[in-house]
């Protein structure tokens, strides 16, 4: 029977810089990681494997990389991203479980929202949660093949 693999072959994280220190988001490196007849850049398998478009991808990796606390309008500003971009991008971050949402009580009243990276440890173990999911189904669909 013929089956379609959507989410690209992204089990070869295992060996790569990816579970190390070293982990490309955060030093600019481009990790390619092989695989028979294919490389696949870690960064593509980050953004797949979290289902994260090109911007809330960039918002991560600004975050990954800058560990502090921002406010939507700041990261509009560092990015050169619509405020709106980074309202929608840093929602979806926070829904993920990616980042932390905390607030900051305005002394004339209201509040604004800020945002900070989750532990960069946790970030791993999702994708890596994400990844094992996804070469259980594999390893199941050859058995069955």
């Amino acid at each position: 029977s013929e089956f379609v693999i959507q989410i690209p072959a992204m089990f070869f994280l295992k060996g790569s810089k990816f579970l190390g220190k070293n982990f490309s988001l955060l030093n600019g490196e481009k990790t390619m990681i092989d695989f028979a007849c294919k490389k696949f850049d870690l960064e593509e398998i980050v953004k797949c494997s979290l289902g994260l478009s090109k911007s809330e991808f960039r918002i991560l990796k600004f975050l990954i990389a800058n560990d502090n606390r921002y406010m939507t309008e700041e990261l509009s500003d560092r990015l050169g991203l619509d405020k709106s971009t980074i309202q929608r991008g840093v929602k979806k971050l926070h829904q993920k479980g990616l980042v932390v949402r905390g607030q900051i009580n305005q002394s004339k009243g209201g509040y604004v929202f800020y945002y900070r990276i989750k532990e960069k440890d946790q970030i791993r173990h999702i994708i890596i949660d994400i990844v094992e999911g996804w070469t259980k189904g594999v390893k199941r669909e050859i058995l069955n093949w």
